[in-house]
């Protein structure tokens, strides 16, 4: 389980990531690496008053595949991520994201537990592209 809270699109959102992975180590040893992919069930949540006043939350499903090598020791414990993940928007809840939604997570940076990464939200092929940010807790 990976929490996260995610900027796009003009709103928050947070987000919870379920999933199974394997990872390997490419080289042994301090200065070596190790190799991950997984599949993920992402879903988001937002939060939207009505009309009412009353808050109504929304949600939607992303369906993740990820790779990612990190180092075996990371300097100061910092480092840049070598990661790349692609998902698909499999449930949709409210008018923020369309019909066939991809989301493209791009290399960031970590701290620790903390993960900061750049993210690209589409939908077909590269049309309504827009920015977004992710920050997640690695909690295992």
């Amino acid at each position: 389980m990976k929490p996260s809270i995610a900027y796009a699109r003009g709103n928050a959102f947070t987000a919870l990531s379920f999933g199974a992975a394997y990872n390997y180590s490419k080289t042994r040893g301090i200065n070596g690496s190790r190799l991950g992919f997984g599949l993920y069930w992402e879903p988001q949540f937002s939060f939207q008053s009505n009309a009412d006043g009353r808050i109504r939350t929304h949600r939607n499903d992303f369906f993740t595949f990820r790779f990612e090598e990190r180092n075996n020791n990371a300097y100061n414990n910092f480092e840049f991520l070598s990661t790349l993940s692609i998902g698909y928007l499999i449930r949709r809840s409210g008018n923020y994201f369309e019909k066939n939604t991809f989301r493209l997570g791009l290399p960031g940076a970590a701290s620790g537990r903390l993960q900061i990464e750049p993210e690209l939200y589409f939908n077909d092929v590269f049309k309504n592209v827009s920015p977004g940010i992710r920050m997640s807790l690695r909690v295992w």
